[in-house]
C-alpha cells in the first residue's frame, strides 16, 4: 500500500510541475490526457498518430480553461488532469461525430 502512495505522490509532484509549465505543460498535459480519452472511449477510433495528441491538447484546454474560469480545477492537480481527459473525450466524441464512415 505505501508503494501505491509513494507512485501517487510521484504522479502528483509531475503533475503540478507540469501545471506551473503554462502552455508547455498544457501541452504535455493534453497529449496524455487524448491519449487517455482514446483507451477509456469504446468504439472504433477514426484519429490517427496525430489527430489523438491535438485532440487531447484541445481538450485540455478547453477543460483547463472552463475548469478555472467555474473554480472546479486548479492546473497541475488531479482535477485539472481529470478535467483535460473529459475535455478530450468530449471533442473526441464530437471528431467521431463528424467524422464517422458513412455507409
Amino acid at each position: 500500500m505505501e508503494q501505491v502512495h509513494s507512485t501517487l505522490d510521484q504522479i502528483q509532484s509531475l503533475l503540478r510541475a507540469l501545471g506551473g509549465m503554462g502552455v508547455a505543460g498544457t501541452i504535455i498535459i493534453g497529449v496524455l490526457a487524448g491519449i487517455a480519452a482514446t483507451l477509456l472511449m469504446p468504439g472504433d477510433d477514426p484519429s490517427g498518430f496525430i489527430v489523438t495528441p491535438l485532440v487531447g491538447i484541445a481538450g485540455s484546454v478547453l477543460a483547463t480553461w472552463l475548469g478555472q474560469y467555474v473554480h472546479l480545477t486548479v492546473a497541475g492537480e488531479w482535477s485539472g488532469f481529470i478535467a483535460a481527459v473529459v475535455g478530450s473525450m468530449l471533442i473526441l466524441l464530437a471528431f467521431r461525430i463528424v467524422f464517422r464512415k458513412r455507409g
